[in-house]
């Protein structure tokens, strides 16, 4: 699913509803709905483990050296690169190839997740490696709490996204994972026939552009003028909207 194809004004309308201090979604007339651990791993599945990533300096692991080196070859950006994470993992590897280079495509491979989908920055084929200590043994990657690691760049997003929202530039970059949090709103609405069927987890299986867009719309009223309600509340349509481009979910 394509970042650019999701309705930009809604994923603007529940981010500015979004209360960090207290972890919720204002839901408006239907109450509060809780941001947890539980609920990312609810609606994408990634691991919820017992240990929290941190972003402090760890000590390199062969295979993190191994995939710098490689990196600093495909670009100038090295481990930074999403780009270079995308061609290591479009190398052939067997269960014949060496350790380390499965080890690597590890590496590669959360760094695509990271990068594309739990915590897209604004910088154009750029990611913050802020996870490495999650990376240090990649046969441990589940027993980190991944869930949280989104939650904490969702929250950073919403709290820049209000910031940039009261200063009021002409457009507004929308980074974080807010896919998670238009699925989790969309999930939790009685939507009578556009809603999904229960039972069914990872939620995100679920969802694809089509019906998501069906949804939005079952909940959308047209006010004039370019301005759209929902919940009764609306999102002005003098400011402007974007997510960094490229940027595609792959979860």
């Amino acid at each position: 699913m394509s970042w650019q194809k999701i309705n930009l004004k809604y994923i603007a309308y529940w981010m500015d509803r979004v209360d960090v201090e207290n972890s919720i979604v204002n839901l408006e007339s239907q109450g509060m709905l809780e941001l947890t651990d539980n609920q990312v791993h609810y609606v994408f599945g990634v691991p919820i483990g017992e240990h929290t990533i941190l972003s402090e300096g760890v000590e390199p692991s062969d295979a993190c050296v191994e995939f710098t080196r490689v990196a600093a070859g495909i670009s100038d950006k090295g481990t930074h690169s999403l780009k270079a994470s995308e061609e290591y993992l479009n190398r052939d590897i067997t269960v014949d190839s060496r350790k380390i280079d499965k080890d690597c495509f590890k590496f590669a491979f959360v760094i695509f997740v990271v990068g594309h989908a739990l915590a897209p920055c604004a910088k154009h084929d750029y990611i913050k490696i802020d996870f490495w200590s999650a990376l240090k043994d990649v046969t441990k990657i589940k027993e980190w709490n991944w869930c949280r690691y989104l939650l904490s760049h969702l929250f950073q997003a919403v709290r820049k996204f209000k910031s940039d929202v009261l200063r009021g530039p002409p457009t507004i970059h929308i980074v974080g994972c807010h896919l998670f949090l238009q699925v989790l709103v969309l999930d939790s609405l009685d939507l009578d026939v556009n809603s999904k069927p229960q039972g069914v987890y990872p939620r995100f299986a679920l969802f694809d552009y089509d019906s998501m867009k069906k949804m939005v719309d079952a909940i959308s009223v047209n006010m004039g003028g370019g301005e759209i309600s929902y919940h009764r509340s609306s999102v002005s349509p003098r400011i402007t909207f974007s997510i960094i481009p490229n940027h595609t979910i792959f979860i």
